[in-house]
């Protein structure tokens, strides 16, 4: 059976897993290329055929040959335009990296307005102020090196938070911090604004150029996102709701809810209009001082929670593929259920951590059980999916 999609599958596959899934159910056969060893997808149903690249991921231009030769192996087969899914930020600029040759085999999830499709955040904030939008956009502002934070807090507080604006090619930002930190920002009260530029500039190497936001609230409920698909002729969207996440600050959520609200989509619409995207995203937002939802943060690619959408009955995976093949898709009904997302090791870390509040865990327990919680990786039906990532994960925790 010929292919209609390809998953790069990478970094932990539970949202290769979650895409395997819904492409499986909306009847979509799909190949894998794999850029990590033993991928949970072999011999996955409706899986055509899977190219490992894992040993290439130490070159970065043989990984770039090898793997524009997968593609285009797969699209022999095929022999008509593919729907390509990366599943993490080190696929996803591998292949706007190579966008060129990667459009000639097929359409992934970008911003076409931008040249590195939205992997790039200073790119997006530079065509945000070109088109002058600012409804629900929170302000931002391009480093061009670690004295510039100086001007950002001037601007924008002491406590601004600061991001690299291309994360490196091997993804690796331990030279933030570690411990799953994604963000430089003030640590405490007592400290100066020469000292964070100092902690900056030694990250610094990480990006060529840092994007410094205001701080907003943050907290428990209060990171909301707009999931959306854009094709040709309509976005189809709906919000989430993160519940807890790690590291607080900067950090990956853990559990996360559907939110029947849709008051932050027009805003999203219209920076998606901009930004001329095609395929799938998720826009995350803040609220300001004054409660009001603030953009900060835009991700063209599947995201770690795709599972909870699919999982409340919003097929926005099929709806993205129809967009990225060019095929007619209907309208996704609005008759999805309430539904909440765990990733059961991320929580384990915040509570070795300490940094799961008692409300947060009492919370996650009551509803980790529940028929309407999917777990992220763990819940997937897919053969011997779990047993895998469980083996992986413990190869990991004894360090083999």
């Amino acid at each position: 059976m010929a292919p209609e999609a390809v998953i790069i599958s990478s970094g932990s596959e539970v949202v290769s897993l979650a895409v395997a899934e819904a492409t499986q159910r909306a009847g979509l056969p799909y190949a894998v290329i794999a850029l990590v060893p033993q991928s949970v997808l072999r011999g996955a149903p409706g899986c055509t055929a899977l190219v490992d690249l894992s040993g290439e991921r130490g070159d970065w231009q043989r990984l770039r040959s090898s793997f524009l030769k997968a593609l285009a192996q797969v699209w022999q087969t095929a022999r008509r335009p593919l729907a390509i899914f990366p599943t993490e930020d080190g696929s996803l600029r591998l292949i706007n990296e190579c966008r060129d040759d990667v459009l000639a085999y097929g359409e992934f999830s970008r911003s076409r307005a931008l040249r590195m499709g939205g992997v790039d955040k200073a790119e997006v904030v530079e065509q945000v102020n070109r088109a002058g939008l600012s409804r629900g956009i929170a302000r931002s502002l391009v480093l061009e090196q670690p004295e510039d934070a100086l001007s950002a807090f001037d601007a924008l507080g002491i406590d601004a938070v600061i991001k690299p604006a291309l994360k490196p090619l091997d993804m690796d930002l331990s030279g933030m911090g570690g411990h799953g930190i994604k963000v430089i920002t003030r640590q405490d009260a007592s400290e100066e604004p020469r000292q964070i530029v100092q902690r900056l500039a030694t990250a610094w190497p990480l990006s060529q150029r840092w994007i410094a936001q205001p701080r907003l609230k943050v907290g428990p409920g209060l990171e909301r996102s707009v999931c959306a698909s854009r094709g040709a002729s309509r976005i189809q969207a709906c919000q989430v709701q993160e519940q807890a996440k790690y590291p607080r600050m900067g950090g990956t959520a853990f559990w996360v809810s559907m939110d029947r609200r849709r008051d932050l989509i027009p805003a999203a619409t219209e920076l998606m209009q901009t930004l001329d995207v095609v395929g799938l995203c998720e826009l995350s937002y803040l609220p300001d001082a004054d409660g009001q939802g603030q953009m900060i943060e835009f991700n063209p690619r599947p995201w770690l929670q795709l599972g909870l959408v699919e999982h409340a009955g919003f097929p926005i995976v099929a709806a993205a593929a129809a967009a990225l093949r060019h095929v007619p898709q209907g309208e996704v009904r609005q008759d999805w259920h309430e539904a909440d997302w765990l990733q059961p090791e991320r929580m384990m870390l915040a509570l070795l951590a300490g940094e799961l509040s008692p409300l947060a865990l009492i919370g996650a327990g009551c509803v980790m059980f529940k028929s309407s919680t999917t777990l992220g990786g763990y819940g997937s039906r897919i053969p011997r999916a779990r047993s895998r990532l469980a083996r992986r994960s413990l190869r990991k925790l004894l360090g083999r």
